[in-house]
């Protein structure tokens, strides 16, 4: 009659196993793990880095289109408002380390027509220019947008003070190979015109 070996007994004479093998199954099974979990550590060590940097340029951004604003909202009805304006953002820009920013929207008009961002002033109804960025990175010219910019007809009357808003808008790819987060920032600011002297307050 044939006798049944208990599972896992080994073979009568078998040799059992080194202590040599043994480390070389556990170097394998080592290495299959690291495999599996290296890649996924630096994914997400890289997508912590680029939401980081995105998150610090969105700032950046963010302070800039509050600058204009609130420099051209100080400046109503005053020849050197928009020049103020880009001045204040191209400074506030210099923050913004990897997003480039393609447009700068600075539009103007009764709080009516003002209820959110602008983003294409050839759609926008009230007064607005687009400035395009310079070859230089995240600046902005606005020689050329002067004399469609027309500060008189801002109204800062109490009471019935016109919105100014600035806009920019920006993209923003990556900056590594591993984790590409391609993604269009846009930073808008609204703010009411200051009130100007009762003799300078209607629109002219």
């Amino acid at each position: 009659m044939r006798l049944h070996r208990p599972w896992g007994a080994r073979e009568p004479g078998a040799r059992e196993p080194g202590a040599r093998e043994a480390r070389a199954r556990e170097q394998g099974a080592a290495l299959v793990e690291a495999a599996i979990i290296v890649p996924l550590l630096m994914v997400l060590t890289f997508g912590a880095l680029e939401f980081g940097f995105a998150l610090s340029d969105a700032s950046g951004m963010r302070s800039a289109v509050r600058s204009g604003a609130r420099i051209g909202a100080a400046l109503s009805k005053q020849s050197g408002q928009l020049q103020s304006i880009v001045d204040a953002v191209d400074s506030g820009l210099g923050s913004v380390d990897y997003a480039r920013a393609s447009h700068l929207l600075v539009y103007a008009g009764p709080p009516a027509s003002m209820t959110g961002a602008i983003t294409d002033c050839t759609a926008a109804s009230v007064m607005c220019v687009d400035i395009n960025v310079l070859s230089s990175r995240n600046t902005f010219d606005a020689r050329t947008f002067l004399a469609q910019w027309r500060p008189s007809s801002e109204s800062a009357c109490v009471g019935s003070a016109w919105k100014l808003g600035v806009t920019v808008v920006a993209s923003y790819d990556g900056i590594t190979t591993l984790v590409k987060v391609p993604h269009k920032f846009v930073s808008t600011m609204l703010i009411d015109l200051e009130p100007t002297l009762s003799g300078s307050c209607s629109p002219s």
